[in-house]
């Protein structure tokens, strides 16, 4: 199967589940995750026939896909402001209106510049927040978040690694 003739059938397997252009932003994100590829490399190359592991992961994807799982859970990344996060179904998919937060945080924290910061995330997740706040601002705060999930700071922890930032993680119920 060729790059081209992969795209056009996913895309086409795709408006039987998503409305307007999300079968076009999916595939294309799904095949550029599958083949490396960005899309004007993809046209350049549209011939090209997928490489055995590419197929099969194509396969494997648009199996998913078609049981209604996020393209973020198919693909186990998710992209936040800029920065590209591991997920999956342990942790949420981080959402726009998020961004809109941290971008809010990073806003107040810059008229406090200079100031000791220590920043406490509750209900970290895939650690979004914390990682991106930390990454922006590097060594002008002290950053926590707790979880009560372990496999959600699993998830965390290795997105902090990923990003290369420090964060100081914590297993607890923070109601209780």
């Amino acid at each position: 199967m060729t790059i081209n003739h992969a795209e056009e059938t996913l895309t086409r397997q795709l408006k039987g589940i998503y409305e307007k252009r999300e079968p076009i932003i999916i595939a294309d994100w799904v095949m550029e995750k599958i083949t490396g590829l960005k899309k004007v490399d993809r046209l350049i190359h549209k011939s090209d026939l997928l490489k055995a592991a590419q197929l099969q992961g194509y396969k494997k994807n648009l199996q998913s896909l078609m049981q209604y799982r996020p393209v973020q859970y198919v693909l186990e990344e998710a992209h936040f402001m800029g920065l590209t996060f591991f997920v999956n179904e342990h942790v949420l998919i981080p959402r726009p209106e998020t961004e809109e937060l941290v971008s809010w945080i990073l806003e107040e924290m810059e008229k406090t510049e200079g100031k000791a910061k220590k920043i406490l995330d509750i209900g970290t997740g895939s650690g979004c927040i914390a990682i991106t706040i930390k990454q922006k601002l590097r060594l002008h705060c002290e950053m926590f978040s707790c979880d009560i999930s372990k496999e959600a700071l699993t998830v965390a922890i290795h997105n902090a690694d990923l990003h290369e930032v420090s964060v100081n993680f914590l297993q607890l119920d923070f109601l209780n």
